[in-house]
């Protein structure tokens, strides 16, 4: 039996952004039914949890973790992650196994509760609606198929995510993987000298909204869009990408 992946890389969604690209991957994967869909993590980007924006700068955009007139970070991720969803849900007789693994945005909140234990549950894991996912603690590898899954990887004695070209990662890291964390795409094949494959990807980037960090030179070369993964097998498949403007001109 042929077994098919889909991964959706990094979707950052904060107050404001667009969203309706989530409803049309949502629509794609209704039509193609993958056994498997990967979700990478970053889903809630949490800018209100963020350290790198002073308190002043916060305060100015009026940035919130919830709220009630539903314009908070959690709020904000939750609405985009049922787009994403009530498609699938509406197929009969489809039930993929759906995994999210936890991205360091999403782990800010476990972060604020360590730094600041006195606020008890004001910020939850339990405050993002996941759908009814399998949700993979951060960093925590998953191996499906052969295929090794998490937000990204690092070496045993540091906490940094392993860098360089994706080739060069496949020797580092040594066994089939597929990672978010960092913008755009890139990927690696490596034949082992005993006849099996192993694979690569970094994809970390599905949104339509400007990243200001990037510039407009960044933020205009970066691929955005979806992975799947056809015939996986002990680690190795056959990869398409489908990019966001596919999904929004032939899927919303």
């Amino acid at each position: 039996m042929s077994i098919k992946h889909l991964l959706i890389p990094d979707t950052q969604v904060r107050p404001g952004v667009p969203t309706n690209h989530l409803e049309a991957a949502g629509n794609y994967i209704a039509e193609k039914k993958p056994d498997v869909i990967v979700h990478i993590g970053d889903h809630w980007d949490c800018p209100s949890l963020s350290g790198w924006d002073s308190v002043q700068r916060k305060v100015k955009e009026k940035v919130k973790y919830s709220s009630l007139d539903g314009k908070g970070d959690v709020e904000a991720g939750n609405e985009a992650f049922f787009r994403l969803n009530k498609p699938i849900k509406k197929v009969k007789n489809y039930s993929p196994r759906r995994i999210f693994t936890l991205g360091n945005h999403e782990q800010r909140i476990e972060r604020w509760r360590e730094e600041f234990p006195h606020i008890g549950d004001a910020v939850s894991y339990d405050h993002l609606n996941f759908e009814g996912w399998q949700v993979v603690p951060y960093l925590k590898p998953i191996c499906i198929h052969g295929i090794h899954y998490a937000h990204f990887f690092h070496p045993h004695l540091s906490p940094r995510a392993i860098g360089g070209a994706v080739p060069a990662m496949l020797n580092k890291i040594g066994y089939s993987f597929s990672q978010g964390h960092r913008p755009g795409l890139e990927v690696g094949r490596k034949a082992l000298t005993n006849g099996k494959v192993i694979r690569g990807v970094v994809a970390g980037s599905f949104y339509q909204h400007f990243e200001q960090y990037k510039g407009h030179q960044g933020n205009a070369a970066q691929w955005n869009g979806i992975i799947v993964k056809h015939e996986v097998r002990a680690g190795d498949y056959s990869l398409c990408e489908v990019g966001i403007d596919y999904l929004l001109k032939n899927y919303s």
